[in-house]
């Protein structure tokens, strides 16, 4: 018999508009194992922002970021560094001092904004700096098939990767993904996925073509891709019913080129229901997470590639924390 799908163990009510993301922070302050100091920040359509005790369960911060007419797209947290990065519709991303965001009056003014022109649905994603700097972040351009790099701390556009060749155009950029690869000299990694539900990854050191190229999800625009810690294997999630879970390797025979990659499908998940409006990969690899268009957020197992258990929480997006198995969803 199958199990009840348990219950969210809080609901966090206050927005007087739909919220549409959500991000956990942890203070500069908190010890490793520590939740004294842990906040879920979420922006709402409204362009306004709250920060969550989730102790006490009451916001301790409300702040209109962008103009109402805007709104949010995106937030993320720079962990270890105190910092905010948020995305609004109007196409500009802010960078803030998280502490002194929560702290301060009214007239905090971010530490560095840009904007790229681009006004459609694709998240930003953000990374620290292989040079240990402040992070870069990746987005569309005012074409929307184009990606740009941007140097955070200083708005300073400092790569450009061009849509795919192909003989059928790739369509706008839906997905973005940026990867630093762990523990190795291995320069960061940036995967795009486009309308035509096509998936490329490139590298920031030689950004003129893509390492890798390939086409998932039955042609569907791809909503949304996670890859994990070691930056070459991931899942990507599209408009349709299916949930693709993918790795990248060296092309290897005849018809490899040298610092080419093939990419190849691993699993192939059929939903019930169609459309995942994101997905994310748990810290520790072990699990990874879909949230879809029906209201059901979908656990599996990453690496023995199952289905674990599906979540009645309407959740549309979906955060981890970095030490504690923690996930938020939106209603």
């Amino acid at each position: 018999m199958a199990r009840k799908s348990p219950d969210p163990r809080n609901v966090l009510r206050g927005h007087r508009k739909g919220v549409k993301c959500v991000c956990f922070y942890r203070g500069e302050g908190a010890g490793a194992g520590s939740e004294d100091d842990v906040l879920l920040f979420s922006g709402d359509q409204e362009g306004r922002l709250k920060a969550w005790d989730l102790r006490r369960r009451r916001a301790s911060l409300d702040r209109r970021l962008y103009p109402q007419d805007s709104g949010f797209v995106s937030l993320c947290a720079v962990e270890g560094e105190g910092k905010l990065l948020t995305q609004g519709r109007e196409g500009c991303v802010k960078y803030w001092d998280a502490e002194r965001l929560c702290s301060s009056s009214e007239g905090e003014r971010p530490l560095a904004e840009f904007s790229t022109g681009c006004y459609n649905f694709c998240r930003f994603s953000a990374s620290s700096s292989a040079d240990g700097g402040d992070p870069i972040a990746a987005l569309p351009s005012s074409d929307a098939s184009v990606v740009e790099i941007w140097d955070v701390g200083l708005s300073k556009r400092i790569s450009v990767l061009q849509a795919p060749t192909k003989e059928k155009a790739v369509g706008m950029c839906t997905a973005v993904c940026l990867k630093a690869p762990a523990g190795s000299g291995d320069g960061t990694l940036v995967w795009a996925g486009y309308e035509s539900g096509d998936l490329a990854c490139f590298d920031l050191r030689q950004s003129a073509a893509p390492l890798a190229l390939a086409s998932f999800s039955s042609n569907e625009p791809l909503m949304s891709i996670a890859v994990d810690k070691m930056g070459l294997a991931g899942v990507a999630a599209s408009v349709g019913s299916e949930l693709v879970q993918f790795e990248a390797s060296p092309k290897s025979g005849e018809g490899g080129e040298p610092g080419r990659l093939g990419i190849r499908a691993l699993e192939t998940f059929e939903m019930k229901q169609p459309g995942v409006s994101e997905v994310s990969i748990r810290s520790d690899g072990r699990i990874f997470v879909a949230a879809g268009w029906d209201g059901r957020v979908r656990v599996f197992d990453y690496k023995k590639r199952a289905p674990l258990a599906v979540l009645k929480v309407g959740g549309q997006r979906l955060e981890f924390t970095l030490k504690r198995h923690r996930l938020a969803a939106i209603d």
